[in-house]
């Protein structure tokens, strides 16, 4: 809990020191690391951690290997020629294929650990079994499709570190050890051999994802730290990072005009973006978690297949952090993994001296001042709650009227409507600068109409072009004052 305490006061430090602190508390978060992100991930921990049963707990599991058939099926009919899907179901909840690759990769683990470890004290059911063993298959196949040597290397790093525990801890079981071993050496093979299945299979898509390497990345961080040394520029900032920092060399490249939300991986980001003190609160987290979950694992009386698989899921993504950039998915998972092993541990007695023994403390109110502090206490804490609560919902309606402007613009052209829609988006959060640059687009492309009717002969069409052009103009302006170290909006700007 104090390790939990400190990584939130430090993101919250850092997100209000942030170089902007809209992309730090409010943007899109594809990657799981601003404030609000954690924050949320961290609460959920907390509270499945001292809320949650075992059965709880098994009812979750059910829906999440249902989760994992379900994305299992969807990403082999996006990448396999079999079926032509809609537009609507080309969606993909990891982002991308390798982030797919990473998420398939942890539950392979989860439903592995029900195949190593089989109690005899707990009886699980035919329907339960069917579904762990239809998940791991649809996983297994997944996996060898996309191919992702990244994952493929974690999976690696994680089995070895499983195997470790498994030969100390459950040295009798020889089959979990010997099913590690087997995941081992598949993606040892996996990441050095040359041939990939879309070589064997013909049609099987795939996609080529670009990131600054290892020392870019560092070199970037150490120029950030140079005037923001101890919270970094702010959680989600790397793309400003990258873009001030970035070798001029890549302006002569195919990569000039690329966006990079992230570094190599999600700790070196951290060090440009969270500075020394926050990077230094991530560390102690991990290193407080590995702690925790050794000693539960050690103190653990029973083979507990839900155990095991929550506490591989942990080390996988763990292992992760160190060698790709985060995902929010993937980080959604880590900490409901991690409220999950806590909520399955044992008693205090059990635990052994790692857990405080358990003692009730009672505040007792005797003094009208003690009343009178402690009413006021919880007066501020609901107003902070209610406003929270109005703050996010403002902008989630938000966000909902520009997400279907954008909609009606692609699908259907139709940008009078669309203009409406993000009018009522910025109406709801009116300094959100991604807002204002769509918008100014909009009044552009209306713009540009009006110049093929007046060049058609439609006189009366320069009133619509004067009025058009000096909306897009404003929308630009506004956008590039408010958020001055974002890109997009000054390409906006200079392209009206």
């Amino acid at each position: 809990n104090i390790a939990y305490l400190v990584l939130l006061v430090l993101l919250f430090a850092s997100s209000v020191f942030s170089v902007s602190r809209a992309q730090s508390f409010f943007a899109p978060d594809p990657t799981g690391e601003r404030f609000f992100s954690f924050a949320a991930f961290l609460i959920l921990a907390f509270l499945i951690a001292n809320g949650f049963s075992r059965e709880d707990v098994e009812r979750m599991v059910i829906v999440l290997f249902t989760s994992a058939i379900l994305f299992s099926m969807l990403i082999f009919l996006q990448i396999t020629p079999l079926v032509e899907l809609p537009s609507y179901l080309l969606k993909n909840p990891a982002g991308n294929l390798n982030g797919a690759a990473l998420l398939l990769g942890g539950f392979l683990l989860m439903a592995l650990s029900f195949f190593v470890f089989r109690p005899k004290e707990v009886k699980y059911s035919r329907f339960f079994l069917v579904l762990v063993k239809a998940s791991l298959a649809l996983v297994a196949v997944n996996l060898l499709l996309i191919n992702f040597k990244t994952g493929w290397i974690g999976l690696g790093a994680t089995a070895a570190l499983l195997v470790a525990l498994t030969l100390s801890r459950f040295s009798m079981h020889t089959a979990s050890s010997i099913a590690l071993f087997i995941i081992l050496a598949v993606s040892v093979l996996a990441a050095i051999l040359p041939l990939g299945p879309e070589q064997l299979i013909p049609g099987l898509k795939s996609e080529i994802q670009v990131a600054p390497s290892f020392l870019s990345t560092l070199a970037i961080d150490f120029n950030v730290l140079k005037t923001l040394p101890v919270f970094g520029s702010g959680p989600g900032t790397f793309v400003y990072d990258y873009n001030m920092h970035r070798p001029l060399v890549i302006n002569q490249t195919i990569f000039w005009n690329l966006r990079f939300d992230h570094g190599f991986s999600f700790l070196t980001t951290a060090l440009g973006t969270l500075g020394t003190l926050g990077l230094t609160s991530l560390l102690f987290f991990i290193a407080a978690s590995s702690i925790l979950l050794w000693r539960l694992t050690r103190n653990f009386s029973a083979d507990d297949p839900l155990l095991f698989g929550f506490t591989a899921f942990i080390v996988f993504g763990t292992v992760l952090w160190f060698i790709y950039p985060s995902a929010f998915a993937m980080n959604f998972l880590i900490f409901l993994s991690l409220g999950s092993v806590i909520a399955l541990s044992p008693s205090a007695e059990k635990a052994g001296s790692f857990w405080e023994k358990g003692v009730e403390r009672i505040f007792k109110i005797e003094t009208q001042a003690q009343a009178f502090v402690s009413s006021l206490a919880v007066t501020a804490l609901f107003i902070f709650v209610i406003l929270a609560g109005y703050l996010v919902i403002q902008k989630y309606v938000a966000e909902a009227y520009f997400a279907n402007g954008i909609f009606v613009v692609n699908q259907y052209g139709n940008t009078d409507t669309a203009i409406a829609r993000l009018g009522r988006a910025l109406a709801f959060d009116p300094r959100n600068d991604r807002y204002l640059t769509n918008q100014s687009r909009l009044y552009l492309r209306r713009t540009q109409e009006a110049i093929s009717r007046i060049t058609a002969g439609n006189t009366g069409a320069q009133t619509d072009f004067q009025v058009n052009l000096n909306s897009a103009l404003d929308s630009a302006k506004r956008a590039a004052l408010i958020n001055p170290r974002e890109p997009d909006n000054w390409i906006a700007l200079g392209t009206i």
